[in-house]
């Protein structure tokens, strides 16, 4: 058996490394790993997609919408913080596991007696037995090997995606397999609880620490410094979210909300692929390098060359043939999501360029005060603008207050990256341009091509796409080659660095 004192210690290289070595070599795993998700998670929505109306994905939202709040508010992002110990993390363990076992325990005692009443406020009576054991899915959250802490710790991500690849496979098989059989919410909902108890076991193979139970929680008091400024950034982020999904499944409908969450995720899906990969390297490395102001805007530089290559051509694509798009992947029967996806991909690409970059940032370099306000201000600006829109306008309503929100939100994040930071305007400013040519100029051609028949077919419109990608490809290695702009260096660091990964030895 291994507990805290067992755990390996890290050694003086890895702090002596760049943020730009430690964020690529844990990178390609971690890169691996959002490819594969993003290939399962699109891939589990387009099967059920096709099997579900959009009304059963937004009962399986509003089943999970209560007890995902209170774990939200009430993790206290302790975990977090315990990373910020580096290898005197492991004392807290124990503890951290037996809190986090008490509270999920508790969440779902609570979500059992609430089911009746969330029945009736959300109009969803069918539903009342799945909410009666909503909160299973939060008590699985709960029962995971704390060890996995040292995942991050060590930069070992091939065990991060061991792990999530269970979960999403798992998540996979029994929501598609449930979605035939019961062709219902109820797919989606125990989906959700055999993939989160999946991911749960699979800790335990995959780390040999083992906890205990451990009531001394006077000692998560050294966490509570820096821990607050998480939380309270936790705590705004679930209001926001649930606030919003909570007026629309009220003063809209549940196939509304339905639509609203899957056009929020597909709006998403490029940024929050990438975001999700660097983050979670990022905000590792950048506790290692804090005090070294060049490594921290050089991981700042690196991060937008790849956000920005991957989110301005989708959000061109988008807007050009979103309701094509949504056509040929959805089918007809989700026409109603074009509209919001072309708001809200406008929202998810401001996000994942400013707001989400800058997370990492300021919570890896010790300033998390930072992220605690600009995250205040994106949460005031949503929820004044759910209160007031979402009742007379529905779920447009709701993409118009998160895209007020987010451009709120950049704004503040851009001053105190310029003051705090010290960040390269010009450089992000030259990255965004060339990315942002490179976007445009296939539209000419591709606008004159889908007036013929031939490309408003599915085969034509993926030849079409081939095509526009190809030119978006060259011209950003021609700038790159050319005039030494725009992301192709970074991008050519990230692609050798991956082939050296998988190169056999």
């Amino acid at each position: 058996m291994r507990n805290a004192d067992d755990a390996p210690v890290m050694n003086d290289e890895l702090e002596g490394r760049g943020i730009l070595d430690l964020s690529i070599a844990a990178g390609r795993w971690q890169l691996t790993n959002t490819i594969v998700q993003q290939l399962f998670v699109l891939g589990t929505f387009l099967a059920l997609a096709r099997i579900l109306p959009p009304r059963e994905f937004g009962i399986a939202s509003l089943i999970l919408l209560v007890p995902t709040f209170i774990d939200g508010i009430t993790t206290f992002n302790l975990d977090t913080s315990a990373l910020q110990k580096k290898e005197a993390m492991g004392r807290y363990l124990n503890v951290l596991w037996t809190f986090n076992i008490l509270r999920v325990v508790s969440i779902f005692v609570l979500t059992l007696a609430l089911a009746p009443f969330l029945a009736r406020y959300f109009k969803i009576e069918e539903a009342q037995t799945a909410l009666y054991f909503a909160g299973a899915v939060v008590l699985m959250q709960g029962l995971v090997n704390i060890g996995q802490n040292y995942f991050f710790l060590h930069f070992d991500f091939r065990r991060i995606f061991l792990r999530d690849t269970i979960t999403k496979a798992t998540y996979a098989i029994f929501s598609i397999a449930l979605a035939l059989i019961y062709h219902s919410y109820w797919a989606l909902f125990l989906g959700n609880i055999l993939s989160t108890a999946c991911m749960a076991f699979s800790t335990y193979f995959l780390h040999s620490y083992r906890p205990r139970f451990d009531f001394r929680f006077r000692m998560l008091d050294d966490l509570r410094h820096f821990g607050q400024w998480l939380y309270a950034q936790d705590v705004l982020q679930q209001i926001e979210r649930s606030v919003g999904d909570a007026l629309i499944g009220r003063f809209a409908s549940a196939a509304e909300l339905g639509v609203f969450t899957k056009a929020k995720s597909l709006a998403q899906a490029p940024s929050s692929a990438m975001v999700s990969a660097i983050n979670k390297v990022s905000f590792t490395s950048y506790i290692h390098v804090r005090d070294s102001r060049p490594h921290i805007i050089e991981g700042i530089n690196k991060t937008f060359d790849i956000l920005s290559f991957v989110s301005i051509p989708y959000i061109v694509a988008i807007w050009l043939t979103g309701t094509r798009i949504v056509l040929v992947v959805l089918g007809p029967g989700w026409i109603a999501l074009a509209p919001y996806l072309k708001i809200l991909v406008v929202m998810a690409t401001f996000n994942a360029l400013a707001v989400t970059l800058a997370t990492a940032v300021f919570n890896g370099i010790g300033k998390p005060k930072i992220q605690s306000l600009v995250t205040s201000v994106y949460t005031v600006v949503a929820i004044a603008g759910y209160v007031l829109l979402i009742p007379p306008y529905g779920a447009r309503g709701a993409a118009y207050a998160l895209l007020s929100a987010v451009l709120s939100a950049t704004c503040v994040t851009g001053y105190y990256l310029i003051m705090e930071v010290g960040i390269n305007v010009r450089r992000i400013l030259s990255t965004a341009l060339v990315v942002a040519i490179a976007s445009a100029a296939p539209v000419p051609l591709a606008l004159s091509l889908l007036s013929h028949p031939f490309f408003n077919a599915t085969s034509g419109y993926i030849l079409l796409v081939a095509l526009s990608g190809l030119i978006y490809a060259g011209i950003i290695v021609l700038a790159g080659i050319l005039f030494k702009k725009g992301p192709y260096d970074t991008l050519l660091l990230l692609a050798r660095s991956v082939v050296r990964a998988v190169r056999p030895v």
